[in-house]
């Protein structure tokens, strides 16, 4: 007569609640550091994005500012400085002034408010810019 036997379970404990719950603690603390290591990667990589692109326009502002050091060391500035601030010209250059007269321009300046109805209402105004003759 053969005895039958019940199989041994080796592994019995793999199947127990408390491995089970212990095993899901595990992979929920593990899925929540990695989230957590995924966002300040995310973090990290917007603020480098952002700290290059300052830098880029960093870098543009100083090759703006190279190049008007080089127009203002030029022959060209130099000579449109001296004419601008010091009345200078250069040989057959004929220079006219034309001098406003300050009394004519604030004479049309008044005019130009007398005309203009302070009573009006703004529609009338309005209708007066658009449609006048």
């Amino acid at each position: 007569m053969l005895i039958k036997r019940k199989p041994k379970k080796k592994f019995k404990w793999l199947a127990s609640g408390a491995f089970i719950i212990i095993g899901l603690a595990i992979v929920v603390f593990l899925g929540i550091a990695a989230g957590k290591e995924t966002y300040r990667k995310y973090q990290i990589q917007k603020e480098i994005d952002s700290l290059q692109r300052e830098a880029e326009k960093v870098n543009e502002k100083n090759q703006e500012l190279e190049r008007l050091i080089e127009y203002f060391q030029t022959d060209a500035y130099k000579k449109l400085t001296i004419r601008k601030n010091f009345g200078f010209k250069e040989e057959g250059e004929k220079v006219v002034i034309i001098k406003q007269n300050r009394e004519n321009y604030l004479q049309g300046i008044s005019d130009f408010e007398s005309v203009e109805n302070k009573n009006d209402s703004n529609f009338r105004k309005w209708w007066g810019y658009f449609f006048k003759k």
